[in-house]
C-alpha cells in the first residue's frame, strides 16, 4: 500500500497530539492565493475590532516560563499524571483520562521540544506552536510533529494551558494566525522533516501506514468535528 503523506494542518486545541502529531489533516486550504486572501481579510477584521494593527510574529524559545510549562505538560500527559496536569491547565475537566491513557501506551516521550510563540490580543495570552519529536514504543526514529496550544496568564503571573471557550477576538486571531505565512512556512518545514523520518525508518513507516488505514476506516466528517473544535466553535477541549 502506498503511503499518502498528509500535510500537518491543525486548528487550536489543547495539545491532543493528533495520534502523536503526525496524522489527521483537517481543513486543508484549497490554494495558496485563497489562503492568503482569507488571512488578509481576517487580519483587517481583527484590526478593526481591536483598533490595533495585528502582526503575526513568531518567536522561537523566547519565553522560558512557557517552554517549561510545555515540557511539564507533555511529561504529565505521557505519564497520565492528572494531579500534575491540574496545576498546568485552566480546567482539568476537559481532559479525558481514558483517552490520555490509551495514547500514552505507545508514546515513550517527547524530544527536542521548541516553542514558537505568537502574542495574542488578550492580555497575557499566547498562541504557542510546539515542535517536538515523538518517540513511539519500539520505533527507533522519533517522528517530528507540530501542534498548537493557547496559553494564558493567571492572577499570580504563572502560565497555564487554556482549556475552554475563546473570546470572539481571540478566536478570530487564532484562525487568522493559522493561515499566516510564517506559520505555513513552519508547517512546511516540519512536514518535510516528517517525510524524511518516515522514509528512513521502516518501522515508523509501517506505524504511519497503520494510522492511515485506521483513519480511512473512520467517519471523516465525525473525525474532523472531533479534532477541530470540540462541541462548538471556539471551545478548546479534549476530543
Amino acid at each position: 500500500m502506498k503511503i499518502k503523506y498528509k500535510r500537518i494542518v491543525f486548528t487550536i486545541m489543547m495539545g491532543t497530539m493528533l495520534i502523536g502529531c503526525i496524522t489527521l489533516s483537517i481543513g486543508i486550504p484549497s490554494g495558496k492565493n485563497e489562503k492568503q486572501k482569507t488571512s488578509s481579510e481576517q487580519q483587517q477584521n481583527l484590526a478593526a475590532d481591536t483598533g490595533e494593527e495585528v502582526t503575526y510574529e513568531l518567536e522561537e524559545n523566547q519565553h522560558p516560563e512557557i517552554n517549561e510549562l510545555v515540557r511539564e505538560y507533555l511529561g504529565a500527559r505521557q505519564k497520565c499524571d492528572l494531579d500534575a496536569l491540574s496545576g498546568l491547565v485552566s480546567d482539568i475537566s476537559h481532559i479525558d483520562e481514558d483517552n490520555l491513557r490509551k495514547r500514552s501506551e505507545y508514546i515513550e516521550g517527547y524530544q527536542n521540544i521548541s516553542c514558537y510563540t505568537m502574542k495574542s490580543p488578550q492580555d497575557g495570552g499566547y498562541l504557542v506552536f510546539v515542535y517536538s519529536e515523538v518517540k513511539f514504543l519500539n520505533i527507533n526514529t522519533p517522528a517530528p510533529g507540530l501542534f498548537s496550544l493557547y496559553v494564558t496568564q493567571t492572577e499570580d503571573g504563572s502560565y497555564v494551558v487554556y482549556l475552554g471557550e475563546l473570546d470572539g477576538d481571540v478566536q478570530e486571531f487564532t484562525d487568522s494566525a493559522m493561515q499566516s505565512e510564517k506559520v505555513q512556512n513552519l508547517l512546511d518545514t516540519v512536514d518535510q522533516k516528517l517525510k524524511q523520518a518516515i522514509v528512513s525508518d521502516e518501522d515508523l513507516r509501517d506505524f504511519y501506514q497503520k494510522l492511515e488505514e485506521s483513519s480511512q476506516q473512520s467517519d471523516p466528517a465525525k473525525e474532523e468535528t472531533n479534532t477541530q473544535s470540540g462541541d462548538k466553535k471556539g471551545e478548546i477541549k479534549e476530543p
